[in-house]
């Protein structure tokens, strides 16, 4: 949506709205097919699709996120496992949970 693909030789660079820029290299050709919601990468043997990832999940997972989302997601990991951390995470984003739970139904679907 807001970056560029360009490929040569055997290196596919993203160059991102704000001049950050991401490498990646192949070693057989590819050829690139747009989609309204990202790049179809096609090789000799693979087929990979390269897609913009939502704010909202990027502030689930990533590593640290104390955002009540995140918060929410390790509660449901520790409730799987019968840890008593889930309610502890719980309680902690007890004011934030109804927007907690939107976000996280809107990621997980």
């Amino acid at each position: 949506m807001d970056s560029v693909l360009m490929y040569w030789d055997d290196m596919l660079m993203m160059v991102g709205p704000y001049g950050d820029l991401v490498r990646y290299l192949y070693d057989e050709p590819i050829i690139l097919i747009p989609e309204c919601d990202g790049a179809r990468i096609l090789s000799n043997l693979n087929m990979e699709f390269l897609q913009w990832i939502p704010a909202s999940t990027e502030s689930i997972f990533k590593i640290g996120s104390t955002e009540s989302k995140a918060l929410l997601y390790d509660a449901l990991d520790h409730f799987d496992r019968r840890n008593t951390k889930a309610d502890e995470n719980l309680r902690l984003i007890k004011t934030s949970l109804p927007e907690a739970v939107k976000v996280f139904r809107c990621c997980k679907t």
